[in-house]
């Protein structure tokens, strides 16, 4: 499936019966497509079931995956659901299937794999520890009243430690190799996603504790993409900024 740029919302291909009635699929539980994106940006695979009906007042189903440039995925569609919420549906009466994205600037490719029905009669779809959503209270991630588990919300790479600090106020100790272009420290939720909707940025408090000079820098990172990197201007030991 090709997509070229556009503005239209949803562009995609849509499937029918080969007869021009509908499928019966109520000996199964869900339908699922593997899917890769082959093409040179994130994209969004949606694949959504239809019952007969007109617009807005048809009964569908429908779910979506996120992929990364050569990623490859599931996208699976259980008959009674859509994005883990129920939603009436008749599965001995779908009259199409559809498989889309959403519009771009670029070029999309993906490829289909496979699409089949699965599953038993009845079944539900698991809670995707993925897809919860975590408002921080007061908008705070790290401060006052919060808690993080080390070993669940801290990823370090390129040799650099990481140690959260209770008091004399909550904080993270953040210790870099020297002369390290690779070292970084990854702050992530418990689990799910954090929910910042409410909010319009994002403010980080830090203190050089070292006796060096240092040029800090973070961004932030969604399923669908990263913020830009913002690096701070060196400041040297003891000054505390914010960025």
């Amino acid at each position: 499936m090709s997509i070229l740029p556009g503005t239209k919302k949803y562009p995609g291909v849509t499937l029918k019966p080969e007869t021009g009635s509908a499928w019966d699929l109520s000996a199964y539980g869900h339908v699922e497509a593997t899917v890769v994106n082959t093409g040179d940006v994130v994209t969004t695979v949606s694949l959504r079931l239809d019952n007969d009906g007109v617009w807005p007042n048809r009964a569908t189903n429908a779910e979506s995956i996120h992929l990364k440039p050569g990623a490859s995925g599931v996208v699976k569609v259980y008959f009674g659901y859509s994005y883990g919420k129920p939603a009436p549906l008749k599965p001995d009466a779908i009259v199409q299937l559809l498989l889309f994205t959403g519009a771009s600037d670029k070029p999309q490719t993906i490829r289909i794999e496979s699409l089949l029905a699965s599953g038993t009669t009845g079944e539900k779809p698991a809670v995707d520890r993925r897809s919860i959503r975590i408002k921080p209270r007061g908008g705070i991630l790290l401060g006052d009243g919060v808690t993080i588990d080390s070993t669940k919300q801290l990823d370090r790479r390129g040799g650099a430690l990481a140690e959260f600090l209770s008091t004399p106020a909550p904080a993270l100790k953040l210790t870099f190799p020297k002369s390290s272009t690779e070292a970084s420290v990854t702050f992530r939720p418990e689990i799910g996603c954090w929910d910042l909707r409410d909010s319009l940025s994002l403010v980080l408090s830090v203190r050089n504790n070292s006796d060096k000079p240092v040029t800090p820098g973070f961004h932030a990172e969604s399923r669908t993409g990263a913020t830009d990197h913002i690096v701070s201007a060196q400041f040297r030991p003891a000054p505390r900024r914010r960025l």
